[in-house]
């Protein structure tokens, strides 16, 4: 029983460091009509308040959660 309950905790422990990783994502938002970058598009974590917006060029970079989903708005 008591190998049992450490075998939980591990896993349980796992799986709550897996859920903290973060990463950078990074990538140019361009236009479905012409392929131009956009400028000033909002880039944001769903379900979060984390969110940055696309440079001159349409770039941006986000720290976010492994798994995350984003919206874009502009």
């Amino acid at each position: 029983m008591k190998r049992l309950l450490i075998l939980l905790l591990l896993i349980f422990i796992t799986s709550v460091m897996w859920a903290q990783q973060r990463v950078a994502i990074k990538g140019i938002v361009k236009s479905s009509v012409d392929s131009s970058s956009l400028v000033g598009i909002s880039i944001l974590e769903k379900k979060t308040s984390n969110g940055t917006v696309s440079g001159t060029n349409g770039e941006f970079k986000i720290m976010a959660s492994v798994g995350s989903t984003f919206v874009f708005r502009g």
